[in-house]
C-alpha cells in the first residue's frame, strides 16, 4: 500500500528490480466522513485524499478465479476496493504522549516540519492541542480497519504475511483470525512491547465477544474467573464485530462492555450452520484451492 502517495511506487518496486514479475495496481477508496473525523478543520477543494494505491506483485501473472469481497462491494476482478469506513477515533489504539514518543523513537519526528502544498489546509485534531506526558492520544491516526485486511487475505489467497508497517496491528489481528502466518517489523523494542500488549488485549476481547468469529463459550467462562476486575473494565468491544465495513449500519458511538456478557442458551442451530451457508463456505474453499499459493507474494 502506497500511503496515498502514488509517487513512491518506483521506490516500492526497487526490491524487485531485475526480476521477472507481474504488477497490478488496485485503488482503495475511503469513506469521506470517517476520514474527515481525523482533522480539526478542513478548508478548500479536493484537500483530503480518499484513495490509496494497492500494489499486487507476483512472480507470475495471477490466474485466480474471481472472488467477491465480503465486507465491501465488488470482487478481485475490479480495480476498486471500498468505500472503506475508517475506524472512529475512540476505537484507535491509544497510549500516553510519553509512551507514544518511545514507540516512534528519536529518529521519527512527531511534531514540527512543513506540510506539503496540498496539505496546508489540514489542521490536526484536538489530541495534539495540549500535550502532556500522561495525556492519551491515538498512536496511529490513519490505520485501515481489520475488515479491509480480512478481505485481502481471503480474496487474494494470501498464505504468509511479512508486514513492514505493522502500525497498530490491524493486519496482525486479521491474519491471526484466518490462521495466516504473520511477521511484523516494528520500529523498536518499545513499539514491540506496547503493540504485543495491545494485541493480547484485542485477542482476549475477540475470544469473549459472542459476535466474533473466534468466540469460545468455554474459554469465555474460564477467562471470566481468571481476569481481574480492573482488566475486565479495560477490555471493551464494539457492537457489530470488527467494524470498518463499506456501508454504515447504525453502529453505536460508544463502546459496549462485554463483562459479563452471558451467552444465550445454547441451541443446536448454533453448532450447525445452515446448509446454504455451509455450501457457500465449501465453494469459497474450492475456489481458493484453485489459486496457486506459489504465485502469491505480499
Amino acid at each position: 500500500m502506497d500511503g496515498s502517495k502514488p509517487g513512491v511506487h518506483n521506490e516500492l518496486l526497487k526490491p524487485f528490480a531485475g526480476r521477472e514479475k507481474s504488477v497490478k495496481v488496485a485503488t482503495i477508496t475511503k469513506d469521506e466522513d470517517s476520514t474527515m473525523d481525523r482533522y480539526g478543520k478542513v478548508q478548500g477543494v479536493a484537500t483530503v485524499r480518499l484513495e490509496e494505491g494497492l500494489l499486487i506483485i507476483s512472480a507470475k501473472r495471477l490466474l485466480c478465479p474471481r472472488q467477491r469481497f465480503r465486507n465491501f462491494p465488488g470482487s478481485t476482478a475490479g480495480s476498486i476496493i471500498g468505500p472503506v469506513v475508517m475506524p472512529s477515533l475512540e476505537r484507535l489504539w491509544e497510549l500516553t504522549w510519553q509512551q507514544k514518543q518511545a514507540v516512534y523513537g528519536a529518529k521519527i519526528f512527531l511534531q514540527g516540519g512543513k506540510l506539503g502544498e496540498d496539505q496546508e489546509e489540514l489542521e490536526c485534531n484536538k489530541f495534539t492541542s495540549e500535550r502532556k506526558p500522561d495525556s492519551k492520544e491515538p498512536v496511529f491516526y490513519h490505520s485501515c480497519p481489520e475488515t479491509l485486511y480480512d478481505d485481502m487475505l481471503r480474496a487474494y489467497a494470501i498464505k504468509v504475511v511479512i508486514d513492514l508497517t505493522p502500525g497498530e496491528g490491524m493486519l496482525a489481528q486479521a491474519a491471526y483470525k484466518r490462521s495466516v502466518p504473520y511477521v511484523g517489523l516494528v520500529f523498536n523494542a518499545a513499539h514491540r512491547d506496547h503493540l504485543q500488549a495491545h494485541l493480547d488485549q484485542c485477542l482476549v476481547g475477540s475470544l469473549l465477544d459472542n459476535d466474533s468469529d473466534t468466540y469460545s463459550p468455554k474459554l469465555h467462562t474460564t477467562l471470566l474467573g481468571a481476569v481481574s476486575e480492573e482488566d475486565k473494565k479495560q477490555l471493551q468491544v464494539w457492537r457489530g464485530g470488527r467494524g470498518g465495513r463499506g456501508v454504515r449500519r447504525g453502529r453505536p458511538t460508544s463502546g459496549t462492555k462485554i463483562w459479563p456478557r452471558p451467552r444465550k442458551k445454547a441451541k443446536k442451530a448454533e453448532h450447525e450452520a445452515p446448509q446454504e451457508e455451509a455450501d457457500e463456505e465449501e465453494q469459497d474453499e474450492e475456489d481458493l484451492d484453485d489459486c496457486s499459493g506459489d504465485d502469491n507474494e505480499k
